[in-house]
């Protein structure tokens, strides 16, 4: 299921990995390239198809910047699995939940991700332009940076890092690599996302 709880219409793109099964998942960076396409109004939710072998990421949009929902339909025990990673960038909230947690209890999802604005700090002062990506929007709204580096920038910017670190924690999304964030996983194959603003 996918969810736009934004204020206006957007557009989601699903984006497959270029290579999978060896450990390691090495996002498709061509753009012009998606898996599948959806546009959905404000408040709109839509039940989406996939492909039992893939494994990529829903994003708004149809470049670097923005949030991605991370996820995959069969993993080795058979079921879904996702987060929500913020490494090349982040255009607002999004969460990613369960729809069946272990095959019987279906009434209450495990949630991932967050659902708050990280592009202002618990005391109300705004991200400064050191952390948003210059010149870099999705929808002509501004990006926090990427944290890892990536193909359009070669490496992360330690402000934005040190600036989601205190509005958000690891353990609702990937702010770097590594362990932490919560895998949510789906008995039943599907997930449910959600993008807010």
């Amino acid at each position: 299921m996918l969810k736009n709880a934004r204020k206006n219409k957007a557009t989601y793109y699903f984006y497959n990995n270029l290579s999978n099964g060896d450990g390691t998942a090495e996002p498709q960076m061509d753009f012009g390239k998606p898996y599948n396409t959806i546009p959905l109004d404000s408040g709109e939710e839509k039940y989406v198809k996939l492909d039992t072998r893939f494994k990529g990421r829903i994003q708004r949009g149809n470049a670097l910047g923005g949030t991605w929902a991370e996820l995959q339909t069969q993993a080795s025990n058979g079921g879904a699995h996702g987060d929500i990673s913020l490494e090349q960038g982040c255009d607002g909230p999004a969460t990613i939940s369960s729809t069946c947690t272990d095959g019987k209890d279906c009434d209450t999802p495990v949630i991932g991700g967050f659902d708050w604005n990280v592009f202002v700090d618990a005391n109300g002062k705004a991200a400064g332009d050191d952390v948003l990506w210059p010149a870099a929007s999705v929808d002509g709204r501004k990006v926090l940076d990427t944290t890892m580096g990536n193909w359009d920038r070669t490496s992360p910017n330690q402000n934005t890092i040190r600036w989601l670190q205190g509005v958000l924690s690891q353990k609702y999304a990937y702010i770097e690599g590594g362990t932490g964030t919560d895998d949510i996983a789906s008995a039943n194959g599907c997930l449910a996302v959600t993008f807010y603003d």
